[in-house]
C-alpha cells in the first residue's frame, strides 16, 4: 500500500464535537452465509463516496457563521440528509476512538462488542483486533478502491489494522498540502471511497478556546 509521509510526529489534544459529512452510496452486501464473501471483481460504478471529518467542529459554529461564511457545509446540509445532533460514542469523546467508531460503526468498549480503541496517541504497540472490520474492509471485499487522507499521525493505527483494505494512506499535518493532495487524487484516481480528515477547528479550539474568533476562523477555513 503506498504511503506518503510529509510530516513529523505531532501531538494534538482532544476535540469537542466531531461532525462527519458524507455523500453516501450503497456498498454491495456480503454473502448471507455468515462468512466473508470471496474476492470480487472490481465493481463498475460511476458513484463515489467522499467522507469528510472536520475534527472538533461544534455545530453551534455553523449556526453562528451561517451560509455566508460556511457555504459548502450549508449546501451539503440543505441539499442532502443531515443532522446537527449526531453522536459518535458515549464512552469517550476523543479523536482516535471516535473516528474508529465512525469507520467501524462499533462502540468503543471491547467487552460490549466494540472496537477497543481507548487511546488517543500514536502507539505502534497497540492495534485494532484483527477481527474488526471497517468500511474500508467492506469496500475492498466488493472490489472497490479506497484512500485515506489525514492530518494526524495517530491514524497510522488504521494503516496497520487495514493495510490490505486501504489502497492509499496519506498523513500530512499541513492542511494547505493535504487538501490539494486529496483533490488531485480524487480527480486522477477516481477512488470509490475516500476519507478526508481535517483538524483546524480542533487545534484552534485547544489553543484559543471553543467558539473563539480563532476557532470560528478555523471552521470557516475548513469549509
Amino acid at each position: 500500500m503506498p504511503v506518503r509521509r510529509l510530516f513529523p510526529l505531532v501531538s494534538l489534544g482532544i476535540f469537542v464535537v466531531v461532525v462527519l459529512v458524507v455523500a453516501f452510496t450503497a456498498l454491495p452486501d456480503r454473502d448471507g452465509d455468515g462468512g466473508r464473501s470471496a474476492k470480487r471483481e472490481p465493481a463498475q460504478s460511476d458513484r463515489k463516496v467522499l467522507a469528510i471529518s472536520i475534527d472538533g467542529l461544534n455545530p453551534d459554529a455553523l449556526t453562528k457563521l451561517g451560509p455566508a461564511k460556511t457555504p459548502n457545509i450549508h449546501r451539503l446540509i440543505d441539499e442532502g440528509a443531515s443532522t446537527l445532533n449526531a453522536r459518535t460514542a458515549y464512552e469517550k469523546n476523543i479523536t482516535l476512538p471516535n473516528h474508529t467508531g465512525m469507520v467501524t460503526s462499533d462502540p468503543i468498549d471491547a467487552d460490549e462488542g466494540g472496537h477497543g480503541v481507548t487511546w488517543n496517541v500514536g502507539d505502534p504497540s497497540k492495534s485494532i483486533s484483527k477481527d474488526e472490520d471497517s468500511v474500508f474492509t467492506v469496500a475492498h471485499e466488493a472490489g472497490l478502491s479506497t484512500g485515506v487522507f489525514v492530518t494526524k499521525q495517530k491514524f497510522e493505527l488504521w494503516q496497520r489494522a487495514w493495510e490490505d483494505d486501504i489502497d492509499l494512506f496519506v498523513p500530512i499535518d499541513d492542511h494547505a498540502k493535504l487538501v490539494p493532495e486529496a483533490v488531485e487524487d480524487l480527480a486522477d484516481e477516481q477512488r470509490d471511497l475516500t476519507f478526508v480528515h481535517l483538524s483546524l477547528p480542533d487545534v484552534a479550539g485547544h489553543k484559543s478556546g471553543g467558539m473563539s474568533p480563532d476557532y470560528l476562523d478555523a471552521v470557516a477555513e475548513s469549509d
